[in-house]
């Protein structure tokens, strides 16, 4: 008569399943489809910051080429009178030019910090594959020492559950709290820059149809 497997046996294998089966659901329906609208957001963000440089382009280029938006900024800049009409004109271009450099660095800045972000994202997944098969290979050779010998029974094994499974439980849980924390921090970060990239171009906008003037777009911001 063949001796059915002990009770260790078969709570690890148990185990074994419960933590596949958890995480593959937490991979497949919470961490990729978060880290797929993360990189979503992140294309729309460059794609409109490669616009937005362009229309600093174009705005810079009219700036140096319309006498109207020259003499605009001379009449707005109360405070240089004293120069020449050909000095105040190079001195206002060359003030709004310095403000569109800003503008780009900026988006400059927002490129590089998205691509931070994606990267620290993606370094949870790794962490994800690399708990799993941990897990799996620890388990697969407790189940391997185990299938051959004698453990004990019910009745004494709440007295001697194993403490390395107690450990490895609590960690996983506490790696998935992390994992849901940085991912929420994630999309609090993006949800931000998205923000400041549509007030750039908003600014810019104004600028362009000379409703505000490039010094009051400057102080708004500063």
């Amino acid at each position: 008569m063949t001796e059915s497997p002990c009770l260790c046996h078969t709570k690890l294998v148990e185990i074994q399943g419960i933590i596949a089966e958890e995480l593959h659901d937490c991979k497949e329906k919470f961490w990729n489809h978060k880290i797929s609208s993360i990189e979503k957001e992140r294309d729309l963000l460059l794609l409109r910051n490669n616009q937005l440089r362009c229309q600093l382009a174009e705005l810079q280029s009219k700036v140096a080429a319309d006498p109207f938006i020259s003499r605009r900024c001379q009449e707005l800049s109360g405070e240089n009178h004293g120069l020449v009409p050909s000095e105040l004109e190079a001195l206002e271009t060359s003030k709004l030019h310095r403000q569109l450099l800003i503008y780009a660095d900026h988006n400059k800045e927002l490129e590089e910090r998205l691509s931070q972000e994606q990267t620290v994202s993606m370094s949870w997944k790794y962490k994800f594959n690399d708990l799993e098969r941990k897990i799996g290979k620890h388990v697969d050779e407790l189940l391997d020492l185990t299938k051959d010998q004698k453990c004990i029974g019910d009745v004494e094994y709440n007295k001697h559950k194993t403490k390395h499974y107690c450990d490895v439980a609590k960690e996983a849980l506490q790696l998935l709290k992390l994992a849901k924390a940085r991912i929420d921090g994630d999309k609090h970060r993006l949800d931000s820059y998205v923000k400041r990239v549509s007030e750039l171009e908003n600014y810019l906008s104004q600028i362009r149809l000379g409703t505000v003037s490039p010094q009051e777009v400057i102080g708004s911001i500063l």
